[in-house]
């Protein structure tokens, strides 16, 4: 669903099949830091181009990590970032500039996973981490160079 400026709605579906990859998703960092202010980073919009961009950017990968000007990890072009991290499933807070998905919500609500900053220096550490979305659900993900 899309709303104009004016307030107006427009519903428009299609089918859609999903078949997971059995190896983890080939993930790389963005080049460039992202603004955790800038508002537009928290809302659903159709204004895509910078995440097409970026993610052209990494034609050898299959998503791309954004991190915002502190070092924090925030989400990918299409998904939330959930890191295993001591016993714990982490995910960043809206604070380090992502959209706050629906899967993620109902994650978090379910008290499945929890809300702690990421760092780079973390996501490092970890052999493969997740990426999750209302459509794709959980897929596992690692960083590549």
């Amino acid at each position: 669903m899309t709303s104009d400026r004016h307030g107006k709605l427009q519903i428009q579906h299609c089918s859609w099949v999903f078949t997971p990859s059995p190896e983890p998703l080939r993930v790389k960092l963005s080049p460039q830091p992202w603004d955790a202010t800038d508002p537009l980073l928290s809302h659903k919009t159709t204004q895509r181009q910078r995440y097409e961009a970026v993610k052209a950017s990494c034609p050898d990968c299959d998503d791309v990590l954004l991190w915002n000007q502190r070092g924090e990890v925030m989400e990918s072009c299409i998904a939330n970032l959930v890191l295993p991290w001591q016993g714990k499933l982490l995910t960043p807070p809206v604070s380090s500039g992502l959209l706050p998905g629906t899967f993620r919500a109902w994650l978090l609500a379910q008290g499945e996973i929890e809300v702690a900053e990421v760092a780079i220096a973390q996501l490092r550490q970890v052999p493969e981490f997740f990426l999750i979305n209302s459509l794709r659900r959980w897929q596992r993900a690692r960083l590549v160079n």
